[in-house]
């Protein structure tokens, strides 16, 4: 593997080329370029700087032009940067059924005190999903943000999912696990 990385001013990554070259097999190259600025009026990334990546382009240069996978992502501000959206679109001009490709969409809530309450993933792209689209992570911690229990909510059947517990000891986090799907 052959890893080439171009950062900014800042030292803040905004490039990263990565060949692999298996032995025995084809080589394969992926690049990925990293936008730390919101969107402007005109769809650029020319926005206020956020200090966190915004948007993501990852690509083969052997496939078609605009060929690729966009990552955006919005945050909302504790002590800390913490995602609130992440929205992911492929597209492929040399494919015909790109057209029917969906964007997939993660939607983060946190409590009161900035820990991870909820995600829910919606598979086309939009927050006004029908549930049977809807996959829902439900996340109960203490006070120092380590996850007690995590429900696990999928499509129509919400609120028949899975569960899992976690038990601390001398605040150690999950030294036990109990659940059905550890996934």
């Amino acid at each position: 593997m052959i890893a080439i990385r171009v950062f900014d001013a800042d030292n803040r990554l905004t490039q990263d080329t990565v060949v692999q070259s298996p032995v025995g097999g084809t080589a394969s190259t992926t690049v990925t370029s990293y936008d730390y600025r919101l969107k402007d009026a005109s769809g650029y990334y020319g926005g206020a700087d956020q200090g966190v990546v915004t948007h993501s382009y990852q690509y083969d240069p052997s496939k078609a032009a605009g060929a690729g996978v966009h990552t955006d992502t919005s945050f909302v501000w504790w002590d800390e940067a913490k995602q609130s959206q992440t929205t992911l679109r492929g597209t492929d001009p040399g494919n015909p059924n790109a057209v029917y490709w969906k964007p997939g969409l993660s939607d983060f809530t946190y409590d009161v005190n900035g820990h991870l309450k909820q995600v829910s993933a919606y598979n086309d792209g939009t927050l006004a999903n029908t549930r049977q689209n809807l996959k829902t992570l439900k996340y109960t911690s203490d006070q120092y943000g380590q996850v007690l229990r995590r429900d696990t909510l999928t499509g129509t059947l919400l609120g028949l999912g899975l569960s899992q517990r976690y038990y601390c000891l001398n605040g150690l986090s999950a030294i036990r696990r109990l659940g059905i799907d550890f996934d």
